[in-house]
Order: structure tokens, then C-alpha cells, then sequence
């Protein structure tokens, strides 16, 4: 859950970059 959880950060970062 917790490594879901900072692949879904780093997605949305990536997303948002």
C-alpha cells in the first residue's frame, strides 16, 4: 500500500510536470 501509495506521488508529479 505504501509503495502504491509514492508510485502514485511520483506519477502525479510526472503528470503534472
Amino acid at each position: 500500500m505504501y509503495v502504491c501509495f509514492l508510485y502514485m506521488d511520483k506519477i502525479s508529479q510526472g503528470y503534472v510536470n
